[in-house]
């Protein structure tokens, strides 16, 4: 078990240590980030950068949400410089908010639509807002099947984007992280959806 926690601890540390090395050498487009032991740094531009939704179980710290759209939200070093995607984290639909939830705090420092419902993080006043979504189901307080699978949502979460997408009459890329789901049937009509939907 001891060393279980000094694995996290290091892992937290790791992490930790990543995020202030980015943050110094990000810059907005207005401007250089703040320094890291100003405990706050300027998040790049949104300006001319499309966004994005993330339909997630949890945004907490070290989920997988948390290391993808950090990607989006702060940049990230590519080939040893620093790289801002072309794309934004315009909103986020969260499944479950544990005690370290961090998505008021996205929504607080980057103005991030928060939101509890799938078609409200797609859509803008009926219209299809985003050029992408984020799948993103991998953990979560969620029950096992009989063969200890844990059952993420992730076809019904699919199921409600692919609603969303026949609404408007519009479709936008979709990345699903991991596996499409638990059974074989539940995955084939994702890729159903998929296809259908081009």
């Amino acid at each position: 078990m001891l060393d279980r926690q000094q694995r996290c601890s290091r892992r937290k540390f790791l992490a930790s240590a990543a995020a202030l090395t980015l943050a110094g050498g990000i810059a907005s487009a207005d401007g250089p980030a703040a320094s890291p032991s100003a405990g706050r740094y300027a998040p790049p531009s949104p300006q001319d950068r499309k966004p994005l939704a993330i339909i997630t179980t949890v945004y907490r710290p070290l989920s997988h949400s948390y290391h993808i759209g950090g990607r989006f939200l702060y940049g990230y070093a590519l080939a040893g410089k620093p790289h801002v995607p072309n794309f934004r984290i315009a909103s986020l639909c969260v499944d479950q908010t544990p005690d370290n939830d961090l998505s008021r705090d996205l929504a607080r420092d980057f103005g991030v639509r928060v939101t509890r419902s799938v078609e409200d993080a797609l859509t803008v006043g009926g219209r299809l807002a985003v050029e992408g979504v984020l799948l993103i189901a991998e953990h979560g307080n969620y029950p096992r099947n009989d063969k200890g699978q844990i059952l993420y949502p992730r076809y019904e979460m699919m199921e409600q984007i692919a609603a969303v997408f026949r609404k408007t009459g519009r479709s936008v890329p979709v990345f699903n992280d991991k596996h499409l789901s638990y059974t074989f049937a539940k995955a084939r009509k994702m890729i159903g959806w998929s296809e259908e939907l081009k």
